[in-house]
């Protein structure tokens, strides 16, 4: 299931006291979520698209991407300017320990063919 642009944004609406209306912290969202993707785009070798406000949802899936977005975009949108959390130093680390997690997760669902004790193509 893909993640839902409005529940992020509203999430994020809670969580730094902004106004839902506002229409400076839903591009400073739309940035925040589009840096996110990026970093989540050049750790795993994939490939997703940016968003725009207009967006309905993001292209990756729920259960397994949004904890780690979510914490990216908690410092992205924390570095941006006016809203801010009390410690930017530790929302980056957070987000780049799950996005660790998220990639050692990945490397394990990868098969690459090789068995041990079997050479043969």
């Amino acid at each position: 299931m893909s993640i839902e642009v409005q529940n992020l944004l509203t999430e994020k609406v809670r969580k730094f006291g902004a106004s839902d209306g506002s229409a400076d912290f839903q591009q400073v969202f739309t940035d925040a979520v589009n840096y996110a993707l990026g970093d989540i785009d050049n750790r795993l070798l994939i490939s997703t698209t940016a968003i725009d406000p207009d967006s309905q949802t993001i292209d990756l899936d729920e259960q397994r991407y949004k904890p780690c977005l979510s914490a990216l975009v908690d410092y992205y949108i924390s570095v941006q300017g006016q809203w801010s959390l009390k410690n930017s130093e530790e929302l980056y680390r957070m987000g780049q320990r799950k996005l660790v997690d998220l990639q050692t997760r990945y490397i394990q669902t990868l098969d690459l063919g090789v068995r041990f004790g079997d050479l043969s193509e």
